[in-house]
């Protein structure tokens, strides 16, 4: 028998796994202690030093731009409007985070660029406040997917944040960077100045707490990015709480702890994007090790309640709520010659690695898939009409040719997909059974023009004989 062939290593989204929610729950507890020895040292002097807040600051520039490389590079691969929204949020983060780094000592410049302490301050309130947004836009992208919207909708929603966000970074640097004399005292100041400053450090940490809330209702923390995301905004509470709650000054332990603190912030979502992280545990998707049995059992689970139950369930549901159902349906193509060019163990790997991905593309909470019979899996839309079902069958073929599973030599070169889907959009069409046949026809209709592609059920007509 041959050797095992080639999968990819990585699923095409980036679900949480138990470890991953583990070592986020240990760096959002490390970052709160922080806080907490904040409070009775964080007034301590340590020394000045511009060489250390220029190193990390130029560090934090750094990280937030190849966050934003990664997130930009997985949009493209993907298809996923939310990442590229997250790559637009933190390059804009990163730009101007680096008019803060020109207003700094000795980041890029020698000297301040002529620039003072209250024009730093208002930059550094600026790239805090782009941040929390992006994130919250990141939260709405995402939000919209669930929704089922069309993805030229998503797009669109992309181009004008891109386009809206340019335009508000330019006016606010134009402003700080000319007329910086005419805002409101944030340091150097007694009084209202001071309590200024304290509200819009309140702001910015409502504005923080509000993009968390959005996070976490709309992704539920299930994904990789959401995930670390989150880890993020606590460290972006840490901060503000460091910088501005306690009011201390510079060269201070808390001063230096929210420099620190300020690199942490994109850094938690690099490091949350490597595999040990953000793998799905099943160890499934390797080159030559075999499976274990519980793993496997996992990665084709699916939903945990029989597939012809949660498709009758599904339809009485969307028919007394009024909204649409799509199942979609996938064979692997060439399968049988998979199977006895590879073997069986290799049919194992090859169907957990599938079922990790269909299990990070239905990320909905009424989204479910079924691992139906041999090389057959079912995927359950409600709610989601035929763009969506579109959309969402062609994630779905597009996540089985990124695993790259090497294909039997006569079958081609990787393992791939046919897909058919029906619609229901009549009230009255609870048959699970006539919901499956009319999937069913339309895969068949793929496998037959050509495999490796996508073919919706179009209900038959009724043909009226016309006496002559």
């Amino acid at each position: 028998m041959n050797d095992l062939p080639r999968v990819a290593e990585t699923p095409p989204i980036a679900v949480a796994s138990a470890r991953g929610r583990t070592a986020a729950l240990v760096t959002a507890s490390v970052l709160v202690a922080l806080a907490a020895l904040e409070i009775p040292v964080g007034s301590w002097r340590i020394g000045a030093s511009d060489a250390f807040a220029a190193t990390i600051t130029n560090g934090t520039i750094i990280a937030f731009l190849l966050a934003s490389a990664i997130a930009a590079v997985e949009a493209r691969a993907t298809r996923r409007v939310p990442l590229g929204v997250l790559a637009i949020a933190f390059v804009l983060t990163a730009a101007l985070l680096s008019a803060y780094a020109f207003a700094l000592p000795h980041a890029w410049l020698a000297t301040a660029f002529g620039l003072g302490a209250q024009p730093r301050a208002w930059l550094w309130i600026a790239w805090h406040t782009s941040f929390a947004i992006g994130v919250g836009a990141y939260a709405w992208s995402e939000w919209s997917v669930t929704r089922g919207i069309a993805l030229e909708g998503q797009l669109r929603f992309a181009r004008d944040f891109a386009a809206g966000a340019s335009i508000g970074v330019a006016i606010v640097l134009a402003i700080v960077l000319r007329f910086a004399h005419v805002l409101p005292t944030l340091v150097g100041g007694r009084g209202s100045a001071v309590a200024f400053h304290a509200n819009v450090g309140h702001a910015l940490l409502a504005a923080g707490v509000i993009a968390l809330g959005a996070l976490v209702a709309v992704t539920r923390l299930r994904t990789a990015t959401g995930l670390w995301l989150a880890v993020a905004l606590v460290a972006f509470a840490v901060d503000l709480f460091a910088s501005a709650g306690l009011g201390v000054g510079r060269a201070t332990f808390a001063w230096y702890a929210g420099l620190v603190i300020e690199f942490v912030m994109p850094a938690v979502v690099l490091v949350g994007r490597r595999r040990r992280f953000i793998g799905d545990g099943t160890d499934t998707a390797t080159t030559h090790g075999e499976p274990r049995a519980a793993a496997l059992a996992l990665a084709l689970a699916g939903s945990s309640r029989p597939f012809d139950r949660e498709l009758a369930e599904a339809a009485v549901a969307c028919r007394f709520a009024g909204e649409p159902l799509a199942l979609v349906l996938l064979d692997l193509d060439h399968f049988e010659d998979y199977g006895m060019h590879f073997g069986k163990r290799a049919c194992d790997v090859a169907l957990a690695a599938v079922g990790t991905a269909l299990a990070a593309v239905c990320f909905r909470k009424t989204d479910a898939w079924h691992h139906v019979e041999s090389d057959t899996f079912g995927v359950i839309l409600r709610g989601s009409d035929l763009d969506a079902a579109q959309a969402a069958a062609e994630r779905v073929r597009e996540a089985i040719m990124r695993l790259r599973i090497e294909q039997a030599p006569q079958a081609g070169d990787i393992l791939t997909t046919s897909i058919g889907y029906t619609i229901v959009n009549d009230a009255r069409a609870t048959d699970h059974a006539a919901i499956y046949a009319a999937a069913s026809r339309a895969l068949d209709r793929a496998k037959y023009i050509g495999r490796n592609r996508i073919v919706t059920y179009d209900r038959p007509r009724t043909v009226e004989l016309v006496a002559v």
